[in-house]
């Protein structure tokens, strides 16, 4: 999902009970992808509405890492590794997060997985805009989901 940024409109976001992004071109090849929404991207989303507020297109998103890759440690590919390795850190399934992000589980093992812990997963998803909170969350089934009764 990270890699093909531009391709995200209001039309593949579902918000549904269990929301997702789904659309054709999220990642490196022309197949349709589903990506399990988060809270935290949701809280996102509805804070900051696409058709409001467009996702930068590829070409800006580009050159803005390329800057940032001046100060800081950052890899062509970071926000796909970071996708990646806080999708295992949090639901502790290889094969899950490669069917989310269209590689193999050895790919992922090989390339892309930083082993997070939990802890580690469960701060980088309750990233939240300011003046927003998330409700308490538990993980079943490979998504947070907040904790009713």
């Amino acid at each position: 999902v990270v890699v093909r940024l531009s391709v995200v409109s209001p039309a593949v976001v579902r918000f549904t009970a269990c929301p997702v992004v789904s659309a054709c071109g999220l990642g490196t090849t022309p197949s349709t992808r589903t990506i399990k929404m988060q809270p935290n991207l949701r809280t996102w989303l509805e804070k900051f509405p696409i058709q409001q507020y467009p996702i930068l297109p590829k070409y800006r998103f580009a050159s803005m890492l390329n800057e940032a890759s001046k100060t800081h440690a950052l890899g062509h590919d970071i926000l796909r590794h970071t996708y990646i390795s806080m999708t295992v850190g949090a639901f502790r399934s290889v094969g899950d997060a490669s069917l989310q992000a269209g590689n193999s589980e050895a790919i992922i093992r090989k390339h892309y997985l930083d082993l997070k812990s939990s802890e580690e997963a469960d701060l980088f998803w309750g990233i939240v805009p300011v003046g927003t909170a998330l409700p308490e969350l538990e993980k079943p089934d490979g998504r947070y989901v907040a904790v009713t009764g």
